[in-house]
């Protein structure tokens, strides 16, 4: 965007807009996943960020924090002085930064995108003056987001408003993209967190953000609603945005399935194929090592599950002891990794409808063959998230074994 007149003496990075949304996709009018609780109209503003707001055609007066900070948005949006509004901000005692940052986004959703990032740049003058943290940012996104009304017709323009400043920040250094991510876990607010993927690449480019996704270790289907997440699923709604760059698993788990199905497949050949045709960056990906560990367990078990017998039982632990070398190499250092082979083989389970002693011989495989430590099956023994399907089941059919493994102990 065309950056207005400000007092810095060096120009500021270029902080491209929201995406607009000229993608022709049904989740655009998707509403947010959240609770069922009251949700709240958006206040209107004028351009300036002007008093006497309305709501369903009452005049709503502001509050007592607003009226000390509608004045400091006026002045900053007329004078652009950063360092003095800042400086007053910061001077605020009976005001908590992340008060003060909810009402800047909340009065400046109608505004322009030019005057959104310059207000931006105070929020990040403000990050550097040690007076606005990425945690107290965070808080403040979340509050707008949720105080937004589906049902308000504006409600498109005030997401991508509020995505704007979360990607903005992102390119700023102000918040990391996985504290950004943190407000949209499970898809709440879908498909807003997609808008702001899209804002920060067209920020720092899809290498950075590439990067960033890799080195914080986030995964793709867990800012999804869980209907969205099977990989046709995720493949087709990214790519809808020219986001699929950010899932390349769907190509590796077509090649990966064509691989394993050849009569001279070993897991020599395929641990050398994931090096010669993997990015090196994603074998620390969580979601490669779920994709991973439920392609080999599919291979592994395709004898046992059809035709249970000691052949089957015997050549399954000899398949397991050769292909547990590439799941070992990927996670030996790594607990977090651990746990996603446990839910992963928890998944794996329940796709297959947890046959007879299936998940107990894995899970026994996974300690026994040293791939997951101990302290990593009893945290997922305690752990409540049920991100994944099955648990509960999974729990039934092991949770003797893992008594015995921590008592042991």
């Amino acid at each position: 965007p065309h950056w207005p007149h400000h007092h810095l003496s060096q120009p500021p990075p270029p902080l491209a807009p929201a995406p607009s949304l000229n993608t022709h996709s049904d989740n655009d009018s998707l509403m947010p996943f959240r609770d069922n609780k009251e949700t709240h109209p958006v206040k209107r503003t004028g351009k300036s960020g002007k008093k006497g707001t309305t709501t369903g055609g009452r005049k709503v007066e502001p509050t007592k924090d607003e009226q000390v900070v509608l004045p400091l948005i006026q002045r900053y949006l007329a004078t652009h002085d950063i360092t003095g509004v800042a400086d007053i901000i910061i001077k605020l005692s009976n005001i908590s930064p992340t008060t003060v940052i909810t009402i800047f986004m909340t009065k400046t959703i109608n505004n322009s995108e030019d005057s959104r990032c310059e207000v931006s740049l105070l929020f990040d003058e403000l990050h550097k003056q040690e007076y606005l943290t990425s945690n107290m940012f965070i808080k403040a996104g979340g509050q707008v987001l949720a105080s937004l009304s589906t049902s308000d017709t504006t409600y498109p323009l005030a997401r991508n408003a509020i995505a704007g400043y979360l990607a903005r920040a992102v390119s700023q250094g102000l918040s990391s993209l996985s504290e950004v991510s943190s407000l949209f876990t499970d898809g709440a607010y879908h498909p807003t967190v997609l808008i702001v993927l899209q804002a920060v690449t067209n920020l720092i480019g899809r290498d950075g953000i590439q990067t960033q996704f890799q080195n914080e270790g986030i995964m793709m289907t867990s800012l999804l609603p869980a209907s969205h997440r099977s990989y046709d699923a995720v493949s087709q709604l990214l790519e809808t945005r020219n986001l699929g760059f950010l899932y390349p698993l769907k190509h590796i788990q077509s090649e990966l399935k064509s691989l394993l199905k050849r009569s001279d497949v070993t897991a020599l050949s395929v641990y050398k194929w994931l090096k010669t045709n993997v990015d090196h960056k994603l074998f620390k990906n969580p979601e490669l090592v779920m994709l991973l560990t439920k392609s080999i367990l599919g291979h592994v078990t395709k004898q046992s599950i059809a035709n249970l017998t000691k052949e089957s039982l015997t050549n399954e632990k000899t398949l397991m002891q050769e292909y547990k070398l590439i799941i070992q190499k990927l996670v030996h250092d790594d607990t977090s990794l651990q746990m996603v082979v446990i839910y992963a083989t928890q998944v794996f389970s329940h796709d297959m409808n947890f046959p007879k002693g299936l998940l107990l011989r894995l899970f026994s495989y996974w300690y026994e063959m040293d791939v997951v430590e101990e302290e990593v099956l009893l945290q997922w023994r305690e752990d409540p998230s049920d991100q994944y399907p099955g648990k509960g089941r999974a729990l039934f059919q092991v949770n003797q074994w893992l008594m015995m493994l921590a008592e042991a102990e």
